[in-house]
């Protein structure tokens, strides 16, 4: 990702109580329950099979997929421990947890029949993206979907997010972040594709609208039959 260590995140998920952080989480929640749950579950059940075996990467603490564990076996995996232990209190007992980067999972080749990502890709430097890309393939059977929602520049949450840290930052006189860096929103469609090279991904669509407020661009791709992978993660390795 970008600078952001496993500590940082960590420190993310195990947030301080400044009155800032709570307006901000309240926001949050407010918009994922109301807006954003639904429009991922909408669009999760034209793509994932039921009883199908879904991996949600960078799941944080997961409270997006507890209305689809209802229909699919879901697996979170982030690189913070903070965020697992969140995911844990979520789903007692009806979800997987791994703790891996998205860049070399604990995962074996084609372990799973479709993958998740809501609002991860933009925390990484565009140069490492066709590998995280290729590592997203790699775990995903032929044939599979990926799901993925990505903010792009134009979406209301960038705007947003980058108004209250300006006023929050005038207010305290400080620097204020409310969020992780995003150093690659989605930007284009030619954009998109020049990161899809080489990684054993296809476009299926790219759409933006108004079923989550014109927050995401809703991206769904496609795992190549024709393509092999190395399988760098042998069985010992993996965790799963």
């Amino acid at each position: 990702m970008t600078d952001f260590s496993t500590s940082d995140w960590d420190g993310y998920w195990n947030k301080g109580d400044s009155r800032y952080e709570r307006i901000y989480d309240s926001i949050a929640k407010f918009y994922r329950t109301v807006i954003i749950d639904r429009a991922v579950h909408r669009v999760a059940r034209c793509y994932f099979d039921d009883q199908s075996c879904i991996l949600h990467a960078g799941c944080g603490s997961g409270a997006t997929d507890v209305p689809l564990t209802a229909h699919v076996q879901m697996t979170g995996l982030d690189l913070s421990r903070e965020a697992l232990l969140l995911y844990r209190r979520l789903h007692p007992g009806n979800a997987s947890q791994i703790q891996g980067d998205l860049n070399a999972m604990p995962i074996r080749d084609g372990s799973f029949d479709g993958l998740l990502s809501i609002g991860v890709v933009e925390h990484f430097e565009a140069k490492k993206l066709p590998s995280v890309f290729r590592e997203h393939a790699r775990v995903v059977r032929d044939g599979g979907y990926l799901v993925l929602l990505w903010p792009p520049v134009w979406g209301l949450s960038v705007r947003v997010l980058t108004i209250a840290e300006l006023v929050a930052t005038k207010l305290l006189r400080r620097s204020v972040r409310l969020h992780p860096p995003e150093p690659t929103l989605y930007r284009s469609k030619a954009q998109l594709l020049g990161f899809l090279q080489g990684t054993g991904l296809s476009l299926v669509s790219s759409t933006f609208g108004w079923r989550d407020v014109f927050t995401h661009q809703f991206v769904i791709l496609i795992k190549d039959r024709s393509v092999q992978f190395s399988g760098r993660t042998s069985a010992s390795q993996a965790s799963y």
